[in-house]
C-alpha cells in the first residue's frame, strides 16, 4: 500500500484521464433511418432494423442539453416563467452531473489531502456511480453495446477511483489510529 501512497498523485491523474476520455467516447446514438437492405455508413452503427445510429459523446449531450438548461435557468430566474413550467426543462441540468467527478478530483489534484474535499470526491464518485448505472439501465437494450463504450469505461474509472480513494481513506484512518 506504500506504492499507492506514494504514487497517489500519478493514479489520480491516471482516473481523471480516463473519465475524461470515457466522455469523449459514444455514450448514444442519433437515430437514422436507413433501410434494412442498405448498409450503415462507416462511422454509423446498425442499431435496430430500419434505423443506424451516430455515435455522440457524453461532452456532445452534456452541451446539447446543457444549453437549454441555462436558458429554462435565465427564464426563471428573470420571471419570465413558474418553477412549475420550467420544472421538466430544468431536469435537462442532470447531464451536466459528470462534471461533478472531474470537478473534485480536478480540486483534490490542486488542493491536495483535505478530509472534508476527499469526502466530498468520494460523495461525487458515489452519486456518479449511481447514475451511470441508471443511466445504462434504462438505455434501450439493443443500444448498448460493446460500440457505446463511454458509459462503461465512465463506470469502470469511477469504480477505481472510489477504490483508490477508500483504501487511501482507510489506510490513513487506521494510520492515524495506530500513532
Amino acid at each position: 500500500m506504500g506504492w499507492l501512497r506514494e504514487h497517489l498523485t500519478l493514479v489520480r491523474l491516471c482516473v481523471l484521464a480516463l473519465l475524461i476520455i470515457a466522455l469523449l467516447g459514444p455514450w448514444v446514438y442519433e437515430n437514422l433511418s436507413v433501410p434494412d437492405e442498405y448498409d450503415c455508413a462507416p462511422s454509423l452503427v446498425r442499431i435496430r432494423p430500419g434505423f443506424c445510429g451516430d455515435p455522440m459523446s457524453g461532452w456532445f449531450v452534456m452541451g446539447y442539453f446543457g444549453v437549454g438548461f441555462f436558458g429554462v435557468l435565465w427564464a426563471l430566474l428573470s420571471g419570465a416563467t413558474t418553477f412549475q413550467e420550467a420544472g421538466p426543462n430544468l431536469i435537462a441540468g442532470l447531464v451536466w452531473l459528470p462534471v461533478l467527478p472531474l470537478l473534485s478530483s480536478l480540486l483534490l489534484l490542486w488542493r491536495g489531502e483535505r478530509p472534508r474535499l476527499k469526502g466530498a470526491h468520494m460523495v461525487a464518485l458515489l452519486l456518479m456511480i449511481g447514475l451511470t448505472l441508471v443511466f445504462i439501465i434504462a438505455e434501450d437494450p439493443t443500444v448498448v453495446s460493446i460500440h457505446m463504450w463511454g458509459p462503461w469505461l465512465f463506470l469502470a474509472a469511477l469504480a477505481a477511483g472510489l477504490a483508490v480513494e477508500s483504501v487511501t481513506a482507510f489506510r490513513s484512518r487506521s494510520g492515524a489510529e495506530a500513532a
